[in-house]
């Protein structure tokens, strides 16, 4: 792949994307693999598209890496196609492949198939446009975009030697068809015997030979050789060896839009002028309504997200209630028993209350609402409320009796020189009759 120095000659320089849209034949998918060995080094080759790849998706990405324009294969059940398009708003050609031959089919004509190293492919090959002239404006326009799709090549700045690849378009006016092809520039001095050219390119080792004249069978075989700084000024040979693809292309259709829009030539359907116009008024239709659809999408998703919070904040709201209701029950009940006094609920109230109300305001805004928790039984509340409740009572039955004046419970663990219940816990077990507490306290 090309590097890039800067953004700017990103920019500037045309990369096209090269893939099969749909489902194509083998011969097809060797034929796009072809075609983006031709656009080297200017192209994606690892590029690849899924099925759940979308139109949309593509035109997004080419504006992240630089992608300027779409060849795209595609094919039915009788023709194949080729869409051109340019970035990011088209216009977008459609080609019938009317012919195709892949470099394998090109090679195996050949007697001597062409091997290029790597560092052919390492330079964008140049454009060479022949028999367009100045005609309809679908010809000047495929002219164009052809044009655009490979970077532009300076005379004045650029090295014979960095010219080693071309691609021909050739156009038909009789049939309006285009030739696709793709060649190897051999570069070999002019006026130069062979054998001198193998010396001059170090094929033949010299260095050991005594004389040069064995090289030479017949002394008529040594053409005139030009002295070194004729050589420099002399001319140069080019020879042009195919390395394929081969394609023969008809324009189709040309449409104004990425993948789509107002079709502006098409060549087997002519509209008349109100059909034209009815035509741009069905698209335009189709414009608003699209934009129709998408604000109605946009007010859905608000209203929808406006209902969901409602719901959590409804959900939220019967949590609490539930409680409330489920923990009124377990006083009423505790009440009727004689358990518990309109005093101890009120302390019980103040001191459980806090913190269900910490932890829900602990809670952010966003989170959901288990369902399992909502859907608890009230019954199941009740007792859980029920039997904090008894353990508080039990808990707290020591405190009233110290204020009513009675003995101290079981569970407190009081000694009677005022020491810790633990100290009191290990002096009863340290005792020798293993007297429990009530014993001892007896006597």
């Amino acid at each position: 792949m090309a590097t890039f120095t800067s953004m700017e000659d990103n920019q500037r320089t045309p990369r096209a994307f090269v893939f099969c849209w749909g489902k194509v034949s083998k011969p097809i998918k060797v034929l796009m693999k072809d075609l983006r060995k031709v656009m080297e080094p200017n192209t994606f080759p690892n590029l690849k598209i899924t099925r759940k790849n979308t139109k949309k998706d593509i035109l997004n990405v080419a504006g992240s890496i630089g992608g300027t324009h779409i060849l795209s294969f595609s094919s039915t059940e009788n023709n194949a196609y080729l869409r051109l398009i340019r970035l990011p708003r088209g216009p977008t050609l459609t080609f019938r492949i009317l012919e195709y031959s892949s470099v394998a089919d090109v090679q195996a004509t050949q007697e001597n198939p062409l091997t290029t190293s790597l560092t052919a492919f390492r330079l964008s090959p140049l454009v060479i446009m022949s028999k367009f002239g100045t005609g309809e404006s679908h010809v000047r326009l495929t002219q164009t975009m052809f044009q655009h799709l490979f970077p532009p090549f300076d005379l004045q700045t650029t090295k014979i030697k960095n010219c080693q690849r071309t691609v021909l378009l050739s156009r038909d006016p009789a049939t309006d068809q285009l030739e696709f092809r793709h060649y190897y520039i051999n570069q070999k001095p002019a006026g130069v015997n062979t054998l001198v050219q193998d010396i001059l390119k170090q094929k033949i080792d010299i260095s050991k030979m005594e004389d040069m004249s064995s090289l030479f069978d017949d002394e008529s075989k040594l053409l005139p050789t030009p002295s070194p700084q004729e050589v420099g000024s002399s001319q140069t040979a080019v020879s042009l060896l195919e390395l394929g693809p081969r394609m023969t292309l008809q324009l189709v259709k040309v449409e104004d839009g990425y993948y789509g829009g107002e079709v502006k030539f098409h060549r087997f359907i002519t509209k008349t002028e109100q059909e034209v116009e009815q035509t741009r008024k069905m698209v335009k239709e189709k414009a608003d309504l699209r934009k129709k659809r998408q604000r109605e999408q946009t007010q859905n998703v608000e209203r929808k997200q406006k209902e969901k919070e409602e719901k959590i904040e409804e959900k939220k709201r019967k949590q609490i209630e539930r409680r409330e209701r489920a923990e009124r029950e377990a006083f009423d009940a505790l009440e009727k028993e004689g358990t518990i006094t309109a005093e101890d609920r009120k302390l019980f109230q103040s001191g459980k209350r806090a913190e269900p109300t910490q932890s829900q305001d602990e809670k952010p805004e966003s989170e959901e609402i288990d369902e399992e928790k909502d859907a608890e039984d009230e019954d199941a509340l009740a007792e859980q409320y029920e039997r904090d409740l008894r353990k508080w009572d039990e808990e707290t039955s020591g405190v009233a009796a110290d204020r009513d004046g009675k003995k101290p419970s079981k569970r407190e663990d009081v000694s009677d020189d005022g020491e810790d219940s633990d100290e009191g816990s290990e002096s009863s077990d340290s005792s020798d009759d293993g007297d429990s507490y009530e014993d001892s306290d007896d006597i």
